[in-house]
């Protein structure tokens, strides 16, 4: 089924209240055998808490309030529709994504999504509430080198499927790594998510905050060349090279629970010189975790490794490493992993998925041929109901002007940044050096300092003053 044909099919009938949200949707009838029926069946769920945010878009937390039995909790992201083109068809190709890597053949590998709706101003993603939450909160120090291998493993098994899919090229404070964990030590075991965005998190430190992701990004990101280097050899497109530096960086982590790169000058450094600045730090692990870790951080992109050649590598081909009893497989499921390596959690982690959807793949497996006119009937008197019954209308909301000022602000920004790093390709610095400290006075009046687009435009001056 082609991409499109999932999201579509996967479009989720909703009522959007500022609580949370009310589904229509229809299960079989099995009371006096009669499973060819279908009956309508509605679900609420409400907003329990804010998860994290980003400069598109939320992430909420929600409970399924309408049935009995244990709960049942999701993650629904919400994103503002852009008016921005470019976003429109970034958009477009995260949708495509999560609904090819939801479907049954890539549950072990990525977080799976149940459906999305949307409104006149939001898009809406449902996806499975990760318990343990992401990989950063459960680093408190450096990890025994074989767990490290586990979650590298996982991740570029991950990520080879994402890149063979095509690149999924998001605006910079959108672009990460984002990795969630489904069972910790001594057998891990890790599930990409949210493709791409962003997010900061409400609660506590994030590996990964707004500050933080500088920390992950590769040098052609942030527009630093080494010598003698075309930059026009690798400026239309680094989406599959990035991700790598970014595990490059968080295997580091794992490794050592420092950053290879604490600091702007750091990495500036070692993109003239090539010289790891932090190559000591790694002096206590293997010479392979050191190949590898360091193959993953080739500052010249157009010769850095890809997933499947870093799947090769002697570090992740050790005859001893067993990543988790099946994770070798890159068509696994949950249903293949052997209970012992998946924790209580873990190991319910299927029923935190709401029903209204059991996933983006199972529209292709049902044998059962529905009737679709008493359907219609049905669902149409069924919402005509609850529109009937519902509280109040869906109020009006008092920020949406700000936002979409805001959102107008941020979409003039990036033109002028984007105008500054073009003039830094051309090797016009002065120039360049006026845009890019525009732009940086702007996303600090907009964002703050220390927002991820203020830093990068920041870096942006940085390397258009310094070549002056």
């Amino acid at each position: 089924m082609a991409a499109k044909e999932l999201v579509n099919d996967m479009k989720l009938n909703a009522e959007i209240h500022p609580d949370g949200t009310t589904h229509y949707t229809f299960e079989p009838d099995y009371s006096q055998d009669k499973a060819d029926r279908w009956l309508p069946k509605k679900e609420i769920w409400k907003k329990e808490k804010l998860l994290g945010e980003g400069t598109y878009g939320k992430v909420w937390l929600e409970r399924c309030s309408s049935r009995e039995g244990p709960a049942r909790l999701r993650a629904v992201k919400m994103i503002i529709k852009p008016t921005n083109s470019a976003h429109r068809a970034y958009c477009d190709q995260e949708l495509e994504a999560i609904a090819k890597f939801s479907q049954q053949k890539y549950t072990g590998l990525f977080v799976k999504s149940s459906g999305w709706f949307e409104n006149e101003e939001s898009i809406f993603i449902a996806m499975e509430h990760i318990e343990l939450g992401d990989l950063d909160i459960h680093l408190k120090g450096p990890l025994p080198e074989i767990e490290a291998r586990q979650i590298s493993y996982q991740i570029l098994q991950g990520l080879q499927h994402l890149h063979d899919n095509g690149p999924l090229k998001a605006p910079v404070d959108e672009r990460s790594l984002n990795v969630f964990i489904m069972s910790t030590s001594p057998h891990w075991w890790v599930k990409i998510g949210d493709f791409g965005f962003s997010k900061r998190h409400t609660e506590g430190v994030a590996l990964q905050s707004m500050v933080g992701t500088l920390l992950f990004l590769a040098p052609e990101v942030l527009k630093l060349y080494p010598p003698g280097l075309g930059r026009k050899r690798i400026r239309s497109d680094y989406t599959h090279t990035a991700d790598i530096w970014s595990l490059g960086v968080m295997t580091f982590y794992m490794l050592c629970h420092d950053y290879p790169f604490p600091d702007y000058h750091s990495l500036w450094s070692y993109v003239q010189s090539s010289d790891l600045p932090s190559a000591t730090k790694l002096k206590s692990v293997s010479e392979s975790a050191r190949e590898l870790t360091n193959s993953l951080l080739v500052v010249d992109a157009t010769v850095r490794l890809s997933a499947k050649e870093a799947l090769q590598s002697r570090w992740l081909k050790q005859d001893s490493f067993d990543p988790v009893s099946g994770m070798a497989s890159l068509a696994i499921s949950e249903e293949s992993m052997p209970r012992k390596s998946a924790s209580p959690l873990a190991r319910n982690i299927n029923a935190t998925v709401s029903d209204a959807s059991k996933g983006w793949d199972e529209v292709e497996k049902s044998s059962v041929i529905v009737d679709e006119e008493p359907i219609r009937i049905a669902l149409e008197t069924e919402i005509k109901q609850a529109c009937s019954h519902s509280r109040t209308p869906m109020e009006h909301d008092p920020l949406a002007e700000q936002r979409s000022t805001l959102s107008a602000t941020l979409l003039d920004l990036q033109a002028m940044r984007e105008n500054g790093v073009s003039l830094i390709d051309l090797e016009m610095f002065s120039e360049a050096e006026t845009i890019c400290r525009q732009a940086w006075e702007g996303y600090k009046q907009a964002l703050g300092e220390k927002h991820i687009n203020t830093l990068a435009s920041q870096f942006n001056l940085g390397t258009a003053v310094l070549a002056c």
